[in-house]
């Protein structure tokens, strides 16, 4: 994946901003900025700033501007994670020290999603095409990703590893494309953005000869058709 982290801070008091906007002393405002990497402003990103002590959790999602505030405890070092479809990934942090009077921090953030990925901790009962429970969470995250993302187009591909017929593998690789595709328009995405395909297993990523290998073999993955 390409990605990078531009962090741009400058603190100032609260009389240099709008009345409208209201917090206190012991807390800083955060006015962060998503674009990629030629400064395009980038619209439903789900970026999390973690605190390291107090332990909280904060979530925003870019606007059409890429652009949200947050407002946040000063005195912790947090840190910044972008979701990446199902994993929160870890790219960067800030520290909010404490300080007199009404804080504001100025963010910008620079990334870009992988054109394909792995959709990981998607589980399948074996030889068949039924989602396990312990797929739920993985699932649920990615659809919150399409949800703000309202216009991303994907390909859900299926993959299997070597282990029977060709044209058996074939169906089931389609057959576990289409569970998820279906477990998403469940959820209430629109199934024009959604390509269920199979592919069985010719377009292995490791060795069928390893049960290791075939493990990777077995996969679903996600192609970005169009954002």
């Amino acid at each position: 994946m390409k990605y990078g982290v531009l962090l741009c801070l400058t603190f100032c008091y609260y009389y240099s901003l709008s009345q409208s906007v209201n917090f206190a002393e012991n807390e800083a405002l955060l006015n962060v900025t998503v674009t990629d990497f030629n400064n395009n402003p980038r619209k439903g990103d789900i970026i999390l700033f973690e605190g390291m002590n107090n332990q909280l959790v904060f979530t925003g999602v870019s606007d059409i501007n890429g652009k949200f505030s947050l407002i946040v405890p000063k005195g912790d070092t947090y840190h910044i994670k972008y979701r990446e479809y199902t994993n929160n990934e870890d790219y960067a942090q800030i520290e909010i020290p404490e300080s007199a009077g009404r804080t504001v921090s100025q963010i910008t953030i620079k990334l870009e999603l992988p054109k394909t990925y792995v959709l990981n901790n998607v589980f399948f009962d074996t030889g068949k095409a039924t989602l396990k429970s312990e797929s739920n969470r993985a699932l649920n995250d990615f659809y919150e990703v399409l949800f703000y993302k309202e216009t991303l187009v994907i390909e859900i591909a299926g993959h299997t590893d070597n282990i029977g017929g060709e044209e058996l593998n074939l169906q089931l690789s389609e057959d576990r494309a289409n569970a998820v595709r279906n477990y998403l328009i469940r959820k209430g995405i629109d199934g024009n953005r959604l390509i269920a395909k199979g592919y069985g297993f010719s377009r292995p990523v490791a060795d069928n000869e390893t049960e290791e290998g075939r493990a990777q073999n077995r996969r679903t993955e996600i192609k970005i058709i169009s954002e």
